[in-house]
């Protein structure tokens, strides 16, 4: 039997804040000294008027240092909006169900898959405690054809924000973006700007990140931990590979309220995927852990928007009013290969049956409902909009 190619799955999604009136998983701590972490490290996306943590197990949204609501409007009317979030999965392999991904509980581990599996082998992940497979963060305006004289107070702004919660200061933020941009992963599918048009990305010439994006974190991770993905989904790991890419734009209106996520899942099995869901899911805090009582959610379908608003037009959390968050796709699943790009479609050889993405439902689920979606059947059933 021949072993299947590698599959990628893309989503791309946007969390829109919109501030109108009507256990910790990094490695250090606020007070200690900061240092690179590996597995389970984490980064903050500030740049414009959201601060919002990531780490490379797939979680977003909490605050790693305080294990509180962590997706923080920055502007006047400053609160917390987002509880936690994160992208899961679910499918059928060799007639068996297997889920994944990230919600209140995390099923990845840093780093990619390095030898992908066969029918008879199963796949191998990268060591995960390899500096190479930390959260990487630049921003084109800083970066070693700059000093840090010349950067210093685009430092000294983001600086403040970040010493809230880690004992960081400026000189050692332009040290993280040096370091960051002269070792960027674009060989492993970090983007970049290809500035001399070859195909390929050449340190030294190419500039990381979105292109023209203020900032960009991105990292990899695999779902190879047998324990990690059991705990999250009561599942055993499939093996897959997830890139996710999240940037921002420091820009007036929309844009400055605005988080993109890309996410890219590949599958290095060595097996089909028959009947796969994926979902972007969250948990929503309007006015943070003091403010959830009174918040409600809808979607619009023709806008593949996802939303969440206050109850009242006043919430004692936020300083001016209440405000709303709003999620929405930008793009849906497609599937490629090294030379195609249509969903559904890997010429000819399909590994993952699926049909032209849809985004007609926001499904609610309450804690205590996805607290009982432990066994691989009742989180797919959860994923394909079934209770």
């Amino acid at each position: 039997m021949t072993n299947p190619l590698p599959v990628k799955i893309m989503l791309a999604l946007a969390f829109v804040v919109n501030a109108s009136f009507a256990g910790s998983p990094c490695d250090s701590l606020k007070g200690t000294l900061h240092k690179t972490a590996v597995n389970d490290a984490c980064a903050a996306i500030d740049i414009n008027n959201v601060f919002n943590y990531y780490v490379n197990n797939g979680d977003g949204g909490l605050n790693p240092y305080s294990s509180d609501d962590g997706f923080e409007l920055m502007n006047a009317n400053r609160g917390q909006l987002l509880f936690e979030e994160g992208f899961v999965w679910g499918g059928i392999i060799n007639k068996g169900v297997k889920v994944g991904g990230s919600a209140y509980n995390h099923g990845l581990q840093a780093g990619p898959i390095i030898t992908p599996g066969t029918p008879t082998t199963p796949p191998v992940a990268a060591n995960l405690l390899d500096p190479r497979y930390r959260v990487y963060k630049v921003r084109p305006d800083i970066g070693p054809g700059r000093t840090f004289d010349a950067v210093r107070p685009l430092l000294d702004e983001e600086a403040w924000r970040v010493y809230r919660y880690e004992n960081i200061m400026s000189q050692q933020l332009y040290a993280n973006y040096v370091k960051d941009w002269n070792e960027w992963p674009g060989a492993q599918g970090a983007p970049y700007t290809d500035v001399n048009g070859n195909g390929t990305y050449d340190a030294g010439t190419d500039i990381p990140g979105v292109p023209g994006a203020d900032q960009t974190l991105w990292y990899v991770a695999n779902d190879l931990d047998t324990a990690r993905v059991f705990k999250m989904g009561g599942s055993k790991p499939i093996g897959l590979e997830f890139q996710r890419t999240i940037w921002a734009y420091n820009r007036t209106g929309a844009l400055g309220n605005t988080v993109f996520e890309k996410n890219i899942l590949i599958n290095k099995s060595g097996a089909q995927i028959d009947s796969m869901f994926v979902a972007q899911w969250s948990d929503p805090d309007i006015g943070g852990g003091l403010g959830y009582t009174d918040d409600f959610s809808g979607c619009d379908t023709i806008r593949a928007l996802g939303y969440t608003y206050n109850a009242t037009n006043k919430d004692g959390f936020f300083r001016g009013g209440a405000a709303r968050a709003r999620l929405r796709f930008c793009a849906g699943a497609a599937r490629q290969n090294r030379q195609s790009v249509r969903p559904c479609d890997l010429q000819g050889r399909i590994q993952i049956r699926c049909e032209e993405s849809r985004h007609d439902r926001l499904q609610h689920l309450s804690v205590q409902q996805f607290n009982l979606l432990r066994s691989d059947d009742q989180c797919l059933g959860g994923l394909s909009g079934v209770v």
